[in-house]
């Protein structure tokens, strides 16, 4: 028995130099072996821990970023139906525009073609006065010329007439004197 109880002794020895002394306290071996344990487990579990808010932060920011696409969606929506509206108006008031100065333009172009109308028959009115005027003086220079001309030809009818008078006169006067010498 002796050996048994010296082994026994042996084997309490060698725990107790194991752990470092019989009383049990936090720093024993086994609280030793425990608290790497413990340490991993909590690192571990940190881990996974980290890991699960990790997901959630980033569900929760897709989820706030799909949110916010769905609101800029609908408030893109409204703003390109708002610009769809302003475009619109923007087309009707530059087809308003256009069609003004379409207007304004042909408003334009009868003005200067009643001008030019008004012009052409000015200067054709001038062109008829000019022509009546030049009718006229051509009339006035002819009829000066016919009263030139017979004033003419009266001048040489009475220079004939002035020249027969006298060659009848002097053929009277010679006859009377040759008929009273005779």
């Amino acid at each position: 028995m002796s050996l048994q109880v010296a082994s026994t002794n042996l084997r309490f020895c060698l725990t107790v130099v194991r752990k470092g002394s019989t009383r049990k306290s936090i720093h024993s071996f086994a609280a030793r072996r425990k608290a790497p344990e413990s340490i991993a487990q909590v690192i571990k579990t940190q881990t996974k821990y980290k890991a699960q808010l990790l997901a959630a932060v980033g569900v929760f920011g897709f989820a706030r970023i799909a949110a916010e696409e769905v609101v800029a969606v609908e408030e893109e929506g409204e703003v390109i139906k708002e610009k769809e509206a302003t475009v619109e108006e923007a087309a009707e008031a530059e087809a308003t525009r256009i069609a003004t100065e379409k207007a304004a333009a042909d408003e334009a172009a009868r003005i200067v073609a009643e001008e030019a109308a008004a012009a052409e028959a000015a200067r054709i009115a001038a062109e008829e006065a000019a022509a009546a005027v030049a009718a006229r003086l051509a009339a006035e220079k002819s009829a000066a010329a016919e009263v030139a001309k017979i004033a003419a030809q009266d001048a040489a009818t009475r220079d004939a007439w002035i020249k027969c008078s006298t060659a009848a006169a002097i053929v009277f006067v010679s006859w009377v004197v040759y008929l009273k010498t005779s």
